[in-house]
């Protein structure tokens, strides 16, 4: 049984929180991408639905007042993307419903969801989580630096605005960071799907140059380069 409520020792930050939610016991004899084990329930599992950290902030309206930080999928290899309590709506990929009878299409263009899900598939085996996972994983990161940063400079430059005026200046806003971050996301799934197939042969070993013969050394691969920038994340 753990503690449901503790004080910590210092500050927490809005991206500790988010690092938290990712955690999969990275350095530790229990960490399943590190030592392949498959009976440890680590917090950053690649199973979950979406994950949610709430933000509040005290001194807003209460029209305004809190962000509900969503990862559509795992947030392992996904991104935190803003949901203002004054938003009236989120954007067209986010709020898109799958019909029942199309139950079973995995349909990564049209729901963020399939698209993170799969670009976590990829990136989380033991195999995988430093070449893909940790490229993506970084980028992800840049980009929920900048929107923390942009949420919080938009709440106090609207803090005085009247509620409509300012609900569809947030609403705007975070919207226009969902569907970028979807968009990303399916770009860093193709660059992920095309480099995992390059790099994909049963013959793990390296060559010599020269002569073409098998080496005792496995072939190292180089960690994928995300060319993404998080600079298009703006308020």
């Amino acid at each position: 049984m753990y503690p449901l409520c503790f004080e910590p020792e210092g500050k927490v930050s809005l991206a500790d929180v988010m690092a938290v939610m990712r955690n999969r016991f990275e350095g530790t004899e229990f960490a399943p991408d590190e030592t392949g084990r498959t009976d440890i329930r680590v917090i950053g599992t690649d199973t979950a639905l979406s994950v949610h950290v709430a933000q509040v902030y005290p001194s807003l309206p209460a029209d305004r007042c809190c962000v509900t930080w969503e990862s559509t999928g795992p947030c392992v290899y996904g991104v935190f993307v803003p949901m203002s309590n004054a938003a009236t709506s989120v954007s067209k990929p986010y709020g898109r419903n799958q019909p029942a009878e199309d139950k079973g299409i995995f349909d990564t263009q049209r729901y963020p969801y399939y698209a993170f899900k799969e670009l976590n598939t990829l990136c989380v085996e033991p195999d995988s989580c430093t070449v893909y996972g940790a490229p993506v994983r970084a980028y992800w990161q840049k980009v929920e630096k900048k929107l923390i940063k942009n949420m919080a400079t938009l709440l106090e430059d609207t803090k005085e605005l009247e509620q409509n005026e300012a609900a569809a200046r947030i609403t705007d806003c975070c919207n226009r960071a969902q569907t970028q971050a979807f968009a990303d996301a399916k770009s860093l799934l193709n660059d992920v799907r095309w480099y995992k197939s390059q790099n994909s042969n049963t013959l793990k070993n390296g060559r010599n140059p020269e002569t073409g013969e098998v080496l005792d050394e496995l072939k190292e691969v180089a960690p994928l380069e995300v060319t993404l920038s998080a600079k298009g994340y703006k308020l």
